[in-house]
């Protein structure tokens, strides 16, 4: 997990582990355009690659598709540019146009569903944002190319409406025929790009599939979907909620600071008159996972994006929130633009784990505060007045290497039985907010800005992550991912041991949290950006 502003955008916190193999094992020189599609040797070049690049500044990225694939006849599916290289937007316009007409030829004179118009240039451009929200993630969606398709090893991924298609590059017209035959269109298939209602009759229950010896498909799993409940907390808006105060932001070539050149009752007041939105779904629906959009429009040519994603591409995820400041340049496409200051307030993003541990009721609260210097402290009884218990790092967490401290507390006493993820993140404010603010003021000497919550009941865990508002100035973007990379991001956590614990070891439990798919999902966030002293943005909720 990291959080980043700048204008550059992306920049880690912490190193990349997946790149465990070093960057000599990224063999640039055999990653090529190949048949119009970028091409990488085995996954491992993919995934280090991929994993390079995601934590690398946006213009950095930029200047890598252009030196090395846009040089070389490559056009991404959605394009990464900056202010130097818009012209890139054109190009990619033209060649949209090309693939377009000869679709519509081709359907005119044939059996399959016609195209019932050709795209101008402001569709293809609409149709760069709505593959943006549908995706959700900037890098992934530049390395697949005007036909949504690349290649790994000997195995072409093409990316449609109904979901992924796999094949070997041999056989790739065997997609293809199966799209024809089944109503399937390509992401890139500009103006005829179908919601999918349920899921196909190829592939009812989601996953992995094998539909013919050469052909499988790949949608997210059914037993993996999440019922969004969508509301809006009254009265609760921004940082007042939890009493956070402003902090600063790391990387990037932005300027980071405590100090900010609006004062905190200026900005309290526009996060507090911020209107809500439980975020808008992709134009297809969450076939990849899940995105959220809010979106605030300003002048004629600007706007304020707050996105959610958790989105498993089957080669790669990313689980993380953002808001961006763009500017609707000459060629009609949103790009990112530098601001006076760019703010973001995550006030909770909540994932819930069901694991059924049937322990006996009692009346003891037992809690442990983890520092970010390894030390514990921890009380069996009560959440106040905890005791150093021991030196044991933050458990394993997607963002546990980035919080200033984490709190564990076991609840089966029968008075907390909580309804929604709403109420955990009241309890929190009420019961344990206040102690490890003062905790880590009296041990650490620190202002309290980052913070993870792992409450444990009889049936359920909750996690809970906090970030009590990044800021960066002459930036146009700060995100917070919470995970990346490849492969499933599940984890094994574990409660009641470690040393200096007294707890009856029948309190002991160890089960396992996948992140990328929870049982249900609570986010309460805000971002907004400041331009000529006047602040806009949004506060997502849902």
């Amino acid at each position: 997990m990291f959080v980043s502003c700048s204008t550059e955008d992306i920049k880690s916190i912490e190193s990349a582990e997946f790149l465990s193999q070093g960057t000599d094992s990224i063999l640039t020189d055999k990653i090529t355009v190949l048949n119009g599609r970028l091409y990488f040797p085995n996954v491992v070049t993919f995934q280090n690659f991929y994993n390079k690049n995601f934590n690398e500044d946006e213009d950095v990225v930029v200047d890598v598709l252009e030196s090395k694939f846009y040089s070389k006849g490559f056009y991404s599916l959605k394009p990464l540019v900056n202010s130097k290289n818009e012209y890139q937007i054109a190009r990619h316009i033209d060649k949209f146009k090309e693939l377009n007409i000869a679709t519509y030829s081709q359907t005119q004179s044939a059996n399959s569903s016609p195209r019932s118009f050709i795209p101008t240039s402001e569709d293809i451009v609409e149709n760069f944002d709505d593959v943006e929200d549908i995706l959700g993630e900037d890098v992934f969606e530049s390395f697949l190319n005007q036909d949504a398709e690349i290649q790994v090893g000997e195995t072409v991924y093409k990316y449609t409406d109904q979901g992924l298609f796999l094949a070997p590059a041999i056989e790739v017209n065997g997609i293809y025929s199966f799209m024809a035959e089944n109503g399937v269109h390509s992401l890139s298939d500009v103006g005829n790009i179908e919601p999918l209602t349920s899921y196909p009759n190829y592939n009812t229950s989601g996953g992995l599939v094998t539909l013919t010896k050469d052909l499988q498909h790949y949608i997210a799993p059914v037993e993996d979907d999440v019922v969004i409940r969508d509301y809006i907390v009254v009265g609760d808006s921004g940082v007042s909620s939890g009493g956070g105060t402003s902090g600063g932001s790391t990387g990037g070539s932005g300027t980071t600071s405590n100090q900010t050149s609006t004062s905190d009752i200026d900005f309290q007041n526009a996060t507090n008159n911020l209107t809500s939105c439980s975020g808008s779904n992709p134009l297809i629906g969450n076939l990849f996972g899940k995105t959220k959009v809010c979106i605030d429009h300003y002048e004629s040519k600007r706007r304020v994006k707050v996105k959610y994603y958790n989105i498993d591409f089957f080669l790669a995820y990313a689980i993380g929130v953002k808001v961006k400041h763009q500017f609707k340049g000459w060629t009609g496409f949103w790009r990112k633009e530098s601001t006076d200051e760019v703010a973001m307030g995550i006030n909770s993003v909540t994932w819930r784990f069901d694991h059924y541990k049937n322990f006996p009721s009692m009346t003891d609260t037992p809690i442990r505060f983890f520092l970010d210097d390894g030390r514990v402290f921890s009380n069996s009884k009560t959440f106040y007045d905890a005791k150093y218990a021991g030196n044991i790092p933050i458990p394993n967490l997607p963002f546990g290497k980035t919080l200033d401290i984490l709190v564990d507390v076991l609840l089966y006493n029968d008075i907390y039985q909580f309804k929604n993820e709403e109420e955990v993140r009241k309890f929190f404010y009420s019961n344990i907010f206040k102690q490890a603010e003062s905790l880590l003021k009296q041990e650490r000497n620190k202002q309290l800005k980052r913070i993870g919550l792992v409450v444990n009941t009889r049936q359920q865990t909750f996690v809970q992550y906090y970030d009590f508002t990044s800021r960066c100035a002459n930036c146009s973007k700060i995100e917070t991912v919470f995970d990346w990379g490849v492969g499933t991001p599940k984890i094994t956590y574990s409660f009641g041991n470690g040393q200096g614990f007294d707890w009856k070891k029948s309190l002991d439990f160890t089960f396992s949290m996948d992140f990328s798919h929870p049982d249900a999902t609570h986010l309460n966030v805000f971002g907004m950006a400041k331009r000529n002293n006047i602040w806009y943005g949004k506060k997502m909720v849902f």
